[in-house]
Formats: C-alpha cells, structure tokens, sequence
C-alpha cells in the first residue's frame, strides 16, 4: 500500500500546512525582536528624591517626584535608543571621553585605539560614564531639534508667532531722567535734609531745564540717564528707586527718592509706554523662538515614539505621568 495514501500522512501533512499558514499570518513569538526592558531601580527613585533635597533645601512633592522621574525615564529612554543606534561606539565625543578613561586607568600604553575602546565597552564605561550618558542624550535631543529646522518658518509663520506671544517680546516703558546725588556715606543722617534744601533752592531757581549741577555729590554713574527701562534702573539704584521714578510727574524736579547709595533729586524729561516692537526689530529672538518650541514639540514626539518600543518599569511605583513638566 503507497504510504502517501495512509490517513496518518494525510493528518500530518495538513496539521503542517495549517502551521506553516499561521506562521505567515502570525510569526513565531521568539522571531519577533524582544522589546527592551528599562528599569528605573528604588535606588535611583530615592537617588533623585536626595539630589532634589539637596538642591532645594526641602523634599519634592509627590507630584514632583513623578516629574523627577518622568525625566529619567525620558533620559533613559534616549540612550538606549542611542544605543540601539550604534552612537554609543560611533560617535567622536563618545569615543574621546572613553580614551581618555582607559589612559586614567593606565590601561591605554600599547594597545591602539580600536583595542582600547574595545576594552571600554567590555567594562561597561559606555553604561556607567556621566559624560557618556548625558552625550547620548543630547545626539538625540539635537537631531530633534534639527528636525524642526525644516522648513525654515514662513513671513507670516513669525508674525503670527509675534502676535501670540507679545508679552514675550513687548518692550518695557522706559524714560529719560536727570537725577542730583546725596551721599549718604558723606552726609550721614542729613543727606535727606539736605536733598530736600537743595530741592527749594532748584524750585526757587525755576530750574527746569532738568539740571542742577552745582547741587549734590559726586556719583560713580552718570547724572543724565537716558532711555533706562525699570529694570535697567533698578540694576542701578535698587528696585524701590526704579519704581518710584517711574510713577513721577514728567517736567518737573522730585524727590528727595532713596536709592542704595543715598538721596537724589529726580528730573523725569520723558516717558514712553511699553509696546511690542514690530517684526523686522525682534527677527532674530522671534526666529530662535519659534524653532525652540518646534524642537521641543518634536522631542516629545520622539520619546512618544520610544515609549512605544521600549518596556518602562520603575521599582515600587506605577509609571509616571507622561502629563507631567516639571518637577517640584
């Protein structure tokens, strides 16, 4: 009887045929590539949690503890796919830190250069090296970012960015002012008396032409001030001072007004008003703007990408929050 005939061999052959037709639909589960495995230790979480006590003075929150540990996550997440690229052998800055390691050990006379970086890699400095890691993450972030450089943005793509974010660009009040010094140093108690006689001698004067330079002291800085913004003054005289000039009436002498240094006498010639400048003046900062939020926009593409590819897990806790921005 022909073999090919028995029903034994009709069974196997269509169980075989029924497999192979799976296997082509559904593959074999250990012929599909493993899914990497990123495990953030306890150690690390509390590791992050004394690094945030010792920067700050105070234990993070919860919630910022989360956003301590999305970070990680998001920072081991761009090495290993890094890695998974190869960069970590690659790339030149990689490769000169990892020298430089073996010639610290004493490891480097002798060998060459392929040998040693061979030798690197096998004691792990490529895992355990901080310049390394943090390397790897910045090729990462940086080919992000390149990304959003294309393409350049449009006219009308900055001045709309303008028109969205005037408080980012809006340029402060500032004023032009004349100012007599006191000091405080060399009048002691008086020099607030004395500020305020020079003042009635100034009125006295019909003094407004904004100057009275036969009155005062000798000052470090200038007595005309031209186009100072509050913050440019405050640098100057100190915050109070700024930002009692700017509430003074224009064309006339004030004060005494107090500063760091002492009293002065304040002839405010002109104001003008906050406005946000138009595109052609703020090109540059608009520009480097608007890539900046592009380039952020697609980091967090990629690790949403990544997050996709690889296994996250964190000893003792769930999964952070991908929601979350900040830490404290």
């Amino acid at each position: 009887m022909n073999p090919l005939r028995k029903p034994a061999v009709h069974f196997v052959a269509l169980g075989l045929v029924l497999y192979l037709a799976k296997a082509a639909v559904y593959p074999l589960e250990s012929s599909l590539p493993a899914q990497t495995v990123i495990v953030i230790e306890a150690a690390r979480v509390e590791e992050l949690r004394r690094d945030w006590l010792a920067r700050s003075g105070s234990l993070p929150s919860e919630r910022g503890l989360e956003a301590l540990v999305r970070s990680e996550v998001d920072d081991r997440l761009l090495i290993e796919e890094a890695r998974r690229r190869g960069l970590h052998r690659s790339d030149p800055v990689v490769q000169r830190r990892l020298l430089q390691n073996m010639k610290f050990l004493g490891d480097a006379a002798g060998s060459s250069a392929a040998t040693q970086l061979d030798e690197a890699h096998r004691l792990g400095m490529d895992r355990s090296d901080l310049v390394v890691r943090r390397r790897l993450v910045q090729l990462l972030q940086l080919e992000a970012y390149g990304r959003a450089r294309v393409p350049e943005p449009s006219e009308a793509e900055l001045e709309t960015y303008l028109a969205l974010h005037s408080d980012r660009f809006m340029q402060p009040a500032r004023l032009r002012l004349h100012h007599v010094y006191f000091s405080r140093d060399g009048r002691g108690a008086a020099a607030e008396a004395d500020a305020r006689a020079a003042l009635v001698r100034i009125v006295a004067k019909a003094n407004v032409s904004g100057s009275a330079d036969d009155e005062g002291d000798p000052f470090m800085f200038p007595r005309d001030m031209a186009s100072r913004s509050e913050r440019e003054l405050a640098k100057t005289f100190g915050a109070e001072f700024a930002g009692e000039v700017f509430e003074l009436p224009i064309g006339g002498w004030s004060g005494p007004v107090a500063s760091a240094y002492g009293e002065h006498l304040v002839f405010v010639h002109s104001r003008s008003p906050a406005a946000l400048p138009p595109l052609g003046v703020v090109r540059r900062e608009v520009f480097e703007s608007l890539l900046a939020e592009r380039g952020k926009r697609a980091l967090r593409e990629t690790l949403r990408e990544l997050r996709g590819d690889y296994t996250v897990r964190i000893e003792g806790r769930a999964a952070p929050d991908s929601s979350i921005q900040d830490g404290g």
